[in-house]
């Protein structure tokens, strides 16, 4: 099934955005409504993971931010449905940090992830970063199909072939192979891929990229610990090899332990429970 994108077409004349916000807690809830109701975004609050659902299907929105410990359907499942019908951009809000629920938010297909307590100012900052992408993608001036070998990345269709065969990414996975294909053989550092592909500045000890390499890797390569298609540079970063490219480079241990939360400033109140 094709994904399209479910933006608010209410007319821009303030840039203005929706966004779906479910989370049980109502502190929270309300800290959120009132940080971000305004002339920039219009903010739909909701309970739980159902009423996400529910009101997702009835709306049209530009990004949902899910809570991951919600009654009746927690923000995992959530995610999980909402992407089975959408490419719309999807943060995850959790105060469970451990490797497996990160690393599970984003094989379903969110695009961020924040820990409790978070922030306010760190929240606008991933939200605005996120839309920035959006935006970009939409008029992005590269190629709109991009073949590297037998690789094949439809941008406009949000499709990618291996060898013939469509093959499942999120839309995080998609922007950096589609990214890296776009500038075959040159190298990128972990810095430059977070601006570039993520949207925002990189957090050393971030370690979304290396994650988001592995899991990608795991999807087109015939041998993820031996890839021939994104090569890791040593000390440097990681490259898109050329079609004709016979070189390999065992994969590197790549950390994965660190939560992915680390953009948090002292001049805003913090949210979590």
């Amino acid at each position: 099934m094709k994904l399209t994108r479910r933006v608010s077409d209410r007319g821009d004349q303030v840039t203005q955005r929706r966004v779906l916000f479910a989370d049980d807690d109502p502190s929270i809830a309300t800290l959120i409504q009132v940080t971000l109701s305004g002339p920039r975004y219009d903010v739909v609050v909701v309970k739980n993971g159902l009423e996400a659902l529910k009101t997702f299907t009835n709306g049209a929105f530009d990004i949902v931010l899910l809570d991951v410990m919600m009654p009746y359907v927690d923000g995992f499942e959530a995610c999980k449905r909402i992407r089975e019908q959408s490419d719309v951009p999807i943060i995850m809000l959790t105060a469970r940090d451990g490797t497996d629920d990160v690393l599970q938010g984003f094989e379903l297909g969110s695009d961020d992830y924040i820990t409790k307590p978070f922030k306010t100012v760190e929240l606008i900052a991933r939200i605005e970063a996120i839309l920035r992408r959006v935006e970009g993608m939409k008029n992005r001036q590269a190629p709109t199909i991009v073949r590297v070998g037998d690789i094949e990345i439809d941008a406009p269709r949000h499709r990618v072939t291996l060898a013939g065969d469509e093959i499942n990414l999120t839309p995080m996975e998609f922007e950096l192979l589609y990214f890296l294909a776009a500038n075959v053989g040159e190298v990128f550092d972990r810095e430059t891929l977070f601006q570039e592909v993520w949207g925002y500045d990189y957090v050393g000890e971030t370690n979304l990229v290396d994650v988001c390499v592995r899991r990608l890797r795991e999807k087109i390569e015939s041998e993820p610990s031996k890839p021939r298609r994104i090569l890791t540079v040593r000390g440097v970063g990681y490259k898109m090899a050329d079609a004709n490219a016979t070189e390999s480079v065992p994969a590197v241990n790549e950390p994965v332990t660190e939560p992915l939360s680390a953009y948090a400033t002292d001049d805003a109140p913090a949210a979590g429970r």
